[in-house]
């Protein structure tokens, strides 16, 4: 699951924790996506102790819990992918294939 919240994507997935298990765990991830339409990772938070039966409920927790870093930590967020969008502008002026 994603959505947009606050300026940046937030996502809410599930993993299991080994092969025929059959408890979720829930992630949350925060991301940014750059004008080229590639998405960069800012920060990702994996809840290994916290499982669930049903993988969806695991998703939607997930989701809640991205929505939370993002409340409590917008201004750092914020800062980071400033510091992603200069780390791009960066690399592209420096690229020997850059146009002239």
């Amino acid at each position: 699951m994603m959505e947009q919240y606050k300026d940046l994507w937030i996502s809410g997935h599930s993993i299991t924790g080994y092969p025929g298990a059959h408890n979720s765990t829930p992630v949350a991830s925060v991301l940014y996506q750059r004008p080229d339409n590639s998405v960069v990772d800012l920060t990702t938070l994996n809840v290994h102790n916290f499982a669930f039966e049903d993988h969806e409920v695991a998703e939607l927790i997930g989701l809640e819990l991205a929505r939370l870093i993002v409340d409590s930590c917008y201004p750092e967020l914020l800062r980071e992918r400033e510091e992603t969008k200069r780390d791009i502008e960066r690399q592209r002026r420096n690229s020997p294939y850059r146009r002239r």
